[in-house]
């Protein structure tokens, strides 16, 4: 049975970074869905969803798309790593104003998802790339509102600070 962890954190907090880090040391890591889904939006020539768009149709492709990475890591024996939770897709649908479908709550409880930790990464001096594109101050809002949300479905939270990969993936390895 895996040990299924978490890493999140608003946007540009340095999370795919240290994930890949923790890949090249052999560990099972499945990358971030809203991105893998963002790629293919823009592989397709569509023009990606903004921040702003169409956040039900995203958020249900997202969710499909975790649900099969969780289900693939229950195969896996040791430590597997994930790149955002179930329950940070609650934080776009409130960040949106968007009524929360229960299939999410459902999957985002603790006793569904049984993640040993979730280590939450202090945000980097903002910039946004190709993939993203929320202005500073939703990301921010984005950061806190994640904090709050796996708090209150009572998930074992570690804070991570800023520091460079090499030291948070000690620090997490340490915390595992």
């Amino acid at each position: 049975m895996p040990e299924k962890y978490v890493i999140t954190g608003g946007p540009n907090s340095g999370k795919t970074t240290t994930l890949n880090a923790l890949e090249k040391q052999g560990f099972k890591v499945f990358q971030e869905a809203a991105r893998i889904i963002l790629k293919e939006e823009i592989r397709s020539n569509r023009e990606a969803i903004t921040w702003k768009g169409d956040i039900e149709a995203r958020q249900r492709k997202i969710l499909e798309l975790q649900l099969k990475q969780e289900k693939q890591a229950e195969n896996i024996k040791g430590a597997v790593f994930f790149d955002r939770g179930i329950p940070d897709g609650i934080v776009y649908y409130r960040i949106a104003g968007a009524e929360i479908p229960e299939i999410l709550l459902s999957e985002a409880t603790k006793k569904k998802r049984n993640y040993k930790k979730v280590f939450i990464f202090d945000m980097l001096p903002y910039k946004t790339d190709g993939v993203r594109k929320e202005p500073e101050e939703i990301a921010k809002k984005i950061h806190e509102m994640i904090y709050q949300i796996y708090s209150e479905l009572g998930y074992e939270i570690v804070k991570v600070s800023v520091m460079p990969v090499e030291e948070r993936v000690r620090f997490i390895r340490k915390s595992t």
